[in-house]
């Protein structure tokens, strides 16, 4: 199901994001790193979600509500 697969790239994510050294002398590259890899994430999302198929009203309200915020 689609919702345990974004809910599973948030984590990883979130993982990589917490390893992100705040203080380290490269967070501005690190910083666009980071934004390019979001960025190609969201693209193989999109990419994804155009093709998909919803299998439930549950599924259409949480790519319309919930995904929105994250």
């Amino acid at each position: 199901m689609m919702k345990e697969k974004i809910n599973k790239l948030l984590a990883q994510i979130d993982l990589e994001i917490d390893e992100i050294d705040l203080y380290g002398y490269d967070i501005i590259e690190t910083s666009l790193s980071m934004v390019h890899r979001l960025q190609n994430i969201l693209i193989d999302l999109k990419n994804q979600l155009q093709t998909y198929v919803f299998a439930s009203k549950e599924e259409i309200s949480f790519f319309k509500n919930q995904k929105p915020g994250i």
